[in-house]
């Protein structure tokens, strides 16, 4: 969406200066033939749209668990907290892992 608004914006821009840049040449002709010749035209600047910011509540801290001596050939992964459908938390333990 913010995508086909900046092209339609740039789209505009251009067809607004090569309206500019015509009525200019037309006015450089006119002028040399010694006619008078009044050219106004009008730029709005609008400032960039803030972005979108979304909160999300803090995580939960991490469970704290003693963990056994290390495995040979092992690798601790530490559990971590997941957000399951319909907003619910759900704590995933850890565990060795094979390396």
């Amino acid at each position: 969406m913010l995508q086909q608004r900046d092209g339609l914006r740039q789209g505009l821009l251009k067809r607004g200066f090569l309206a500019l840049a015509v009525v200019a040449v037309l006015g450089m002709g006119a002028a040399s033939a010694g006619a008078a010749v009044v050219v106004r035209a009008r730029c709005t600047v609008r400032p960039a749209p803030r972005p979108v910011v979304v909160v999300r509540p803090a995580p939960r801290p991490a469970v704290v668990v003693t963990v056994r001596p290390r495995p040979v050939h092992r690798v601790w992964v530490p559990g971590h907290w997941v957000r399951r459908p319909g907003h619910r938390v759900a704590w995933v333990p850890g565990h060795w892992r094979r390396i």
